[in-house]
């Protein structure tokens, strides 16, 4: 999902011009990519609590409508999966963050276990040192 949409209508609008670009008869797995548009990341405490739910219920409906298999997160801290768990009717079936050895988010890994949410772990090489 563009990480620039965070409304109901341009979430259903973005899932069928994918599967209309791709001529896919569904998508397996769409994730909310990071519940803030990217060019906020790291310059805004704005974290998108009335917008996110809004992506979701629209890929919610995708999910029933069988144009979407499975739905998930990605980037989400602990209070923005809370917002899509109590909001949603369909749990995250992942929620796909950063993890390696300089950066284990133990908090946020239990709480998703413990809400039966996968973690999938990212982890990008780009640009990190560790010390």
């Amino acid at each position: 999902m563009p990480t620039a949409v965070k409304d109901y209508e341009g979430t259903k609008k973005a899932i069928d011009e994918v599967l209309d670009r791709f001529s896919l008869e569904y998508i397996d797995m769409l994730l909310i990519h990071s519940p803030q548009p990217w060019i906020e990341v790291n310059r805004t405490n704005d974290r998108h609590f009335e917008g996110n739910p809004e992506n979701w219920w629209a890929m919610e409906e995708a999910v029933k409508a069988g144009k979407v298999r499975s739905i998930g997160v990605s980037n989400f801290l602990q209070e923005d999966v809370a917002n899509i768990v109590n909001n949603g009717t369909i749990k995250p079936a992942v929620n796909q963050i950063e993890v390696h050895i300089g950066h284990v988010p133990t908090d946020l890994m239990k709480y998703c276990e413990n809400l039966g949410i996968q973690i999938e772990v990212l982890f990008t090489t780009c640009s990190r040192t560790f010390t």
